[in-house]
């Protein structure tokens, strides 16, 4: 993706200074963000949205999309109904950011 939005879409993405340092275990993320020096402890569909943004910028229904492919669930599923949320939790944390270009 170049960045480009649509208007009055936010592209989400992980800022360059953020490296993240990841541990997995079955259902359960700590990321450790070398920016901030905070570790935070994630579920498996935050970390996963999360590692998605890492990998490509994308908007809220783009990480839907992607998300419901991933899990081959729907997009309308109780889960994917979280993610708007989840990302202004993930902006508040400093953990991604708007996309700027």
């Amino acid at each position: 993706m170049s960045g480009a939005t649509e208007e009055g879409v936010t592209v989400w993405r992980v800022p360059l200074r953020n490296m993240f340092s990841w541990r997995v275990w079955d259902d359960e993320f700590l990321v450790y963000n070398t920016a901030s020096g905070q570790t935070h402890h994630l579920n498996f569909l935050a970390g996963e949205a999360l590692r998605s943004l890492e990998a490509e910028p994308a908007s809220a229904s783009e990480l839907v999309c992607r998300l419901a492919d991933q899990f081959e669930i729907a997009q309308d599923s109780p889960p994917l109904q979280t993610i708007d949320r989840l990302i202004r939790e993930f902006d508040e944390l400093g953990l991604i950011a708007p996309s700027t270009s």
